[in-house]
């Protein structure tokens, strides 16, 4: 007999608004996002609601405690330069 799974755990949520540097054409940039709960070894989700056309999100991590880094990709050959805009976090 199995068990239903009807809640997943999580250990932090937030929303934090970005405003990402320019990020170069076939390249990738590093944004730091603050964020006192992180530290190394958690495992992030993070849901950006609109890239702009070309970038892509490439993972979270942490590395230093109270700092997620977030990786954008840019696929394209020029150079993009996102609007600043809310992104949510979540901890599990």
């Amino acid at each position: 007999m199995s068990q239903a799974i009807t809640a997943q755990s999580y250990i932090g949520y937030t929303a934090k608004t970005v405003n990402p540097d320019s990020v170069p054409g076939a390249s990738t940039l590093d944004v730091d996002v603050t964020w006192n709960k992180a530290l190394p070894g958690h495992f992030f989700e993070v849901k950006m609601p609109s890239l702009a056309s070309g970038l892509a999100f490439g993972g979270a991590w942490c590395a230093t405690a109270g700092t997620v880094k977030v990786r954008l990709v840019n696929v394209t050959a020029n150079p993009i330069n996102d609007v600043s805009q809310t992104w949510y976090f979540l901890i599990r």
